[in-house]
């Protein structure tokens, strides 16, 4: 991480002492930050002694990554910044009966 030549360093998550360690390291060597968030507040109940830390590490990143509307209601809930929420499409599970040629006809249909 410390010799990489990016512009952004995403770091995998929030929770782990090593995920602090690079927020830190980035801090210190000026590269801009992102951070995966999967998790929403129906996860667990929010605590004041775990929502502190992470709203500080939040504090310190430039943009975030969620993983649906929950995530980025999370993210809020915590201090990140709308305009710096990124939640990009998931792919869907699909069922074993799926065929894409269906599909575009069902869309054909619909207009």
């Amino acid at each position: 991480m410390l010799r990489a030549k990016s512009d952004l360093i995403v770091l995998p998550g929030y929770h782990r002492p090593e995920y602090r360690a690079m927020l830190a390291a980035c801090i210190v060597i000026g590269k801009r930050r992102a951070v995966f968030c999967d998790s929403t507040a129906r996860d667990r109940p929010k605590k004041l002694l775990t929502s502190i830390p992470k709203r500080v590490f939040f504090k310190f990143c430039d943009g975030y990554f969620g993983f649906g509307e929950r995530s980025r209601e999370y993210l809020l809930s915590l201090g990140a910044k709308r305009d710096k929420i990124f939640v990009p499409r998931q792919a869907a599970a699909l069922p074993g009966s799926f065929s894409p040629e269906a599909r575009g006809a069902y869309r054909s249909a619909r207009g």
